[in-house]
């Protein structure tokens, strides 16, 4: 079926614009692999960064017991408590990026720190996540008159797991898959997706006017 126009035009401008299928169908198996590739690192990491985020609140809460555990100091115990969630909800502000807006997480801290001075301490800081770390630092010295070298080495070696998950979630966050390699896959996808139509244009020849190339 030809196109009506088709007959209207001089004979040296009739032509079709086609190309092979061969090439198509021979490149959709590597572009299928680069796609796929870029889709397993992308998951990769996502688990990756999960997992570090379940260690990190995990072994903030075991501070907590072990804290709650060795001291009878209550206030202590609360800002301890205190403490490991600023961090956590600053570490979850810092890789969220435009997700997390800089008004919402001063809020929250504002309304979930006692202490206003602490709050602006840590707002103010140009390290928001080392801030909140060296509060917990803080914390823990409190109860040096009160544990053991033992338990007071435990927590810290739990707050050092905690520190090795936010090192590794910032990590994550700030180096995404290589730029080289996501342009060479855009460039690849965006030249066969503009040229298949060329190499489909004989295969729906039997329907009117080629729209069957629509979809």
């Amino acid at each position: 079926h030809d196109a009506p126009l088709a007959t209207m035009l001089p004979s040296f401008l009739t032509f079709k614009l086609t190309l092979p299928t061969d090439p198509f169908f021979l490149c959709g198996g590597p572009l299928g692999l680069l796609l796929v590739f870029r889709n397993d690192v992308s998951f990769g990491r996502y688990k990756e960064a999960f997992h570090h985020w379940e260690v990190a609140c995990s072994s903030l809460g075991n501070m907590m017991l072990m804290a709650a555990n060795s001291s009878e100091n209550v206030d202590g115990v609360k800002e301890l408590g205190e403490a490991s969630w600023v961090l956590a909800r600053t570490l979850q502000h810092e890789v969220s990026g435009a997700f997390d807006p800089k008004d919402k997480y001063a809020k929250d801290v504002r309304d979930g720190v006692c202490d206003e001075g602490r709050a602006e301490r840590l707002l103010g800081a140009r390290d928001k996540l080392h801030r909140a770390k060296y509060d917990i630092h803080r914390v823990v010295d409190q109860f040096s008159d009160e544990i053991s070298n033992l338990d007071k080495r435990t927590l810290i070696n739990t707050f050092n797991q905690v520190s090795t998950a936010c090192a590794e979630c910032e990590r994550l966050y700030a180096t995404p898959i290589p730029l080289l390699y996501t342009r060479h896959t855009l460039k690849f996808l965006s030249f066969w997706m503009v040229f298949m139509p060329f190499a489909f244009y004989d295969v729906f020849a039997s329907s009117w006017n080629h729209v069957m190339m629509i979809p």
